[in-house]
């Protein structure tokens, strides 16, 4: 089995946008789910959504938790477990306020 680390970041808008989905052939681990908020003087309420790939289910992980300007927050506490084509998914309530990282651990 080989193990590839990937960290990967994108600034959110206001419609879900996919940020992460596991290869077909691997599994994940999550090790770290951040969001920042890049704006100075603006807060924004961020979204986040994992969907089980097997069930079709998409879930919150978390919903409307607000980010205050210039701080950050987790979404992830621990680790993560994700199968073959699940995704995390985001957004935020103001366009380019806010970033998200993920690094992962891909097992395959």
């Amino acid at each position: 089995m080989a193990d590839t680390f990937k960290t990967l970041n994108q600034t959110l808008g206001t419609s879900n946008t996919t940020a992460y989905t596991v290869p077909s052939t691997a599994n994940a681990i999550v090790t770290l789910g951040q969001l920042a908020n890049i704006d100075g003087s603006v807060s924004a309420d961020a979204y986040v959504y994992l969907t089980d790939y097997a069930s079709g289910n998409t879930r919150a992980l978390i919903f409307k938790v607000p980010v205050p300007a210039g701080a950050a927050t987790t979404f992830v506490t621990g680790k993560l477990a994700l199968r073959p084509n699940d995704s995390i998914s985001a957004k935020a309530s103001a366009a380019s306020n806010v970033d998200i990282t993920i690094s992962v651990i891909e097992v395959s």
